[in-house]
């Protein structure tokens, strides 16, 4: 499963739910969710659903996806992930689609460990409008990210979409007009995947 809690986060949020009165179950998790009253509380239910959730939690985990706190924001998504799988790869790309979500980052990380083919399009139509963007400026390293985690989704679908590897896409243009470090940091990032 992506995004697994380790032992010492577990324990973490049990700690910290315990202090202000949660106990650790999937029930007290998801009355945190849908209270809302406080950003850490909310943050760890998200955290621990991760451990303790099942299906059920999916909904209330979805209400959080644009909580003030970008912490809950990037954890709400990944838990869903976590939990569902590809069977929540239609709500990955209507995040990354979603102009009230801007850590598109954790969608597109979302959809390279748990999303199906169904995002395909989605994450093509993405990148090319954010590599046409990086045009103008020098990229940062959010970019390369964003980056690194659009084109390894698609990595693991070339065998289903050989066009992706055929077709004249903008990334390839960009990828063989980067300046020799910038590249050599994303080739060391992208050693793992498949495109």
């Amino acid at each position: 499963m992506p995004f697994p809690n380790l032992p010492d986060q577990i324990e973490s949020c049990r700690v910290s739910l315990a202090k202000q009165g949660i106990p650790f179950t999937e029930d007290a998790l998801i009355e945190t969710l849908e209270r809302r009253d406080n950003p850490w509380s909310v943050f760890y239910a998200v955290i621990a659903l991760r451990s303790l959730g099942t299906l059920r939690a999916i909904k209330p985990l979805k209400l959080v996806l644009k909580f003030p706190k970008q912490d809950v924001q990037c954890a709400s998504i990944l838990t869903i992930a976590h939990l569902a799988g590809a069977t929540e790869t239609p709500f990955f790309v209507s995040a990354l689609g979603d102009a009230g979500y801007r850590p598109k980052l954790y969608a597109l990380w979302a959809l390279q460990d748990a999303g199906d083919e169904r995002g395909i399009d989605a994450v093509v139509a993405f990148l090319a409008t954010r590599i046409s963007k990086a045009k103008t400026a020098k990229p940062n390293g959010s970019f390369f990210a964003t980056v690194y985690h659009g084109l390894a989704y698609l990595g693991r679908f070339v065998g289903v979409r050989p066009d992706l590897r055929e077709q004249n896409i903008p990334w390839v243009q960009f990828l063989e007009s980067m300046h020799e470090l910038d590249r050599s940091k994303f080739n060391k990032l992208f050693a793992d995947t498949n495109i």
